[in-house]
């Protein structure tokens, strides 16, 4: 087992600054014939999926809509926009894709090309670090010459691709909709792509995240902590923590929300995107979560614990205690749930045993009483914002800022959501112009003050 002096790595973090310098024209769906141009494509990888049938020879094939087990929130979005005429009666917002051996070759640095309706462009991507051999591997890297863009792709040895791709006003989500072995195609796993900004969002603001406000006289403590104790270090090191993620009976054998699916190659995206520049690994933030293990092999007793409906943080420490913890070097036990949390303390998204502790639940599925549909966008804000509470976050060290009019951002510790439109996957700071906070919103600050004695928790 390795010792704590080589847990805590300390270089210089390199973010992905790559040649972009050429002005292009921007992303854009409008200029598109969305009925027979797909979202994304990885040109020569991609069979492309169309309600109706293509011209002979070509990649396109037809499907059965209820056949496919795409998400009702998705559904119902399309829906919706067909319903207020913002897209045609045959046109859907997603299109559905299968992959041919998407990255043939695994190397440290990768260099393709892609279209985005329509248009070709191309990525360059680093591979990000990872000790498990699974055959699974993440990708993070940015679209070349397209400011303010990022890649994450996850991929596994029976062509599943799992990511997403950002850059200003859009973020597109690539994920399966059957990742079973054998699938519809004969080939590979069915895959679905849509704009995150094409989703109906909740109302009403959902509350998230069962953590108690702090007192006022806490609140003080944490000022004289943040003007006292920075860390400058932090600034220009990568603190390594490790983290095992456990998961139950429903979300091992369900990640869909269907039967079946690979809840191991799903989670791992989840954990690159955690992983990714505008959340902990960014520069002022410093944090490489390193998952030693996807375990489920305590899934039956997570499952069959009388509090996992109504308290899943005193159900995960039964079952994972810290004892254990210690013994196979876990900082952090993240419990990716597939239950709604039901009972006195209400439906909230997510949990952790205490501020700076070593035990975080992400609800995985849709809320019985909210809006809240656990899509992928909302499993990775879940993620990120309980692993920031191991970290000390703070709901009140979160920061609004308005956009766009009445539009407003949080970042990603509020206790509220309202969607991708409004809540980032970044940290509030101070360190740059371009980042959301302020000198009392300022949750990276505290993340990087504290994140070597979090990595010493095992």
């Amino acid at each position: 087992m390795k010792t704590k002096s080589a847990k805590v790595k300390i270089f210089a973090v390199c973010i992905l600054l790559l040649a972009a310098v050429v002005c292009i024209h921007p992303i854009s769906a409008e200029s598109t014939d969305k009925v027979n141009v797909p979202i994304f494509t990885i040109p020569e990888k991609t069979i492309v999926y169309d309600g109706k049938a293509g011209p002979e020879g070509s990649a396109l094939s037809t499907y059965t809509q209820s056949s496919l087990n795409i998400p009702e929130f998705i559904t119902e979005s399309s829906n919706a926009k067909k319903a207020s005429k913002e897209i045609g009666y045959d046109e859907e917002i997603y299109s559905v894709l299968a992959f041919d051996n998407p990255i043939p070759v695994r190397s440290e640095t990768l260099k393709f090309d892609i279209t985005l309706y329509g248009e070709e462009y191309t990525v360059n991507l680093e591979r990000m670090p990872d000790n498990l051999d699974d055959g699974i591997d993440s990708y993070l890297g940015t679209i070349e010459g397209v400011t303010d863009s990022q890649v994450v792709f996850t991929v596994n040895d029976k062509n599943l691709l799992i990511g997403s791709i950002s850059y200003p006003g859009e973020y597109l989500t690539i994920t399966v909709i059957d990742s079973n072995i054998e699938t519809k195609n004969g080939k590979s796993p069915m895959h679905i792509v849509y704009s995150e900004y094409d989703i109906l969002q909740p109302s009403e603001p959902i509350d998230f995240c069962g953590m108690p406000e702090p007192t006022v006289s806490e609140m003080l403590e944490r000022e004289s902590f943040l003007n006292k104790n920075d860390d400058s270090r932090a600034t220009n090191s990568l603190v390594t923590v490790d983290v095992l993620v456990v998961t139950d009976n429903y979300f091992s054998e369900n990640p869909l929300g269907i039967y079946g699916g690979d809840w191991v190659s799903i989670s791992e995206s989840y954990i690159a995107d955690a992983n990714s520049v505008t959340s902990f690994g960014r520069e002022d933030v410093g944090v490489f979560l390193n998952v030693i293990a996807y375990d489920s092999s305590r899934k039956n007793q997570l499952s069959s614990h009388p509090d996992i409906l109504t308290d899943p943080i005193v159900a995960l420490e039964a079952v994972y205690p810290k004892s254990y913890l210690d013994s196979i070097g876990a900082d952090i036990c993240l419990y990716l749930g597939g239950y709604d949390r039901i009972g006195p303390k209400g439906h909230v998204q997510g949990r952790t045993d205490d501020y700076k502790g070593r035990y975080a639940w992400c609800q995985m599925v849709a809320d019985g009483i909210s809006s809240y549909n656990g899509n992928d966008y909302s499993r990775k804000y879940c993620i990120i914002h309980e692993i920031g509470h191991c970290f000390d976050g703070r709901h009140e060290q979160s920061y609004t800022k308005w956009f766009d009019g009445a539009i407003f951002h949080d970042t990603v510790m509020i206790d509220r959501y309202l969607g991708s439109g409004c809540n980032l996957l970044e940290f509030s700071s101070t360190a740059s112009p371009s980042y959301l906070g302020d000198a009392t919103h300022d949750n990276a600050r505290i993340i990087r003050n504290c994140k070597v004695e979090i990595s010493l928790h095992a």
